[in-house]
């Protein structure tokens, strides 16, 4: 009795410290009312780095043409890959075929002098050393920086995991696999570059569509 004791103790401890650093890491509470974050440090420290970096660019009251660029390459994963984010998902967890394919696409915007690069892919995240292995690559092929990309994605659960190695990443993503890291690298380096290089006049615009049917888990 007294070894159960001292087990139901010891759990009960466990709980109250992992409550404890879950409140204190989440907090402040409630989530969504008074977060306080124009207080905190990474606000801070995104101020001051939107400063520096804007001064590396040009500010007019008559900007050039808008010229644009655009590229789009596939990402389809093969059969047995790992596929990223698959918490919710039962059964196997690798890729078993194609439905709908996924890619990543890229936009180069320029006004003749400043140039930046808007890419979009099909993944669940553009981890770290997929972003800087295609930084290095497009910094080798064209004048732009790494300043000059920016990395998104749709957060979808259907698209390569096996990109990052450690311990939280093959939870969500699957085990490490360089070879689709090196594939994913070579693509997005591939779309980005021929998006500068296909850049011409070009006009801007912008459309919507409302799709609630499509959503599961989001307002």
């Amino acid at each position: 009795m007294r070894l159960f004791k001292r087990i139901l103790l010891v759990v009960l401890i466990l709980i109250v410290i992992f409550v404890g650093l879950f409140v204190y890491i989440i907090g402040p509470w409630p989530v969504y009312e008074n977060a306080q974050w124009q207080a905190s440090d990474y606000y801070a420290d995104a101020k001051i780095d939107i400063v520096a970096h804007a001064a590396e660019s040009s500010f007019t009251d008559s900007p050039g043409t808008l010229n644009v660029g655009w590229a789009h390459r596939e990402i389809l994963p093969k059969a047995g890959t790992p596929l990223a984010g698959y918490s919710a998902r039962v059964g196997d967890k690798a890729s078993i075929g194609v439905r709908d394919a996924i890619e990543v696409e890229a936009v180069a915007l320029s006004d003749g002098k400043d140039v930046v690069v808007l890419v979009g892919a099909d993944m669940l995240i553009t981890p770290p050393n997929l972003s800087e292995g295609v930084r290095k690559r497009v910094a080798a092929a064209t004048p732009l920086t790494p300043d000059d990309i920016l990395f998104n994605a749709s957060h979808t659960h259907c698209g390569p995991g096996a990109f990052m190695e450690g311990l939280i990443s093959e939870t969500s993503a699957g085990p490490f696999d360089a070879d689709v890291l090196e594939e994913l690298i070579s693509k997005y380096s591939a779309t980005i570059i021929e998006a500068y290089n296909d850049i011409a006049p070009g006009k801007f615009a912008t459309n919507s569509l409302d799709v609630p049917q499509y959503i599961r888990n989001r307002t």
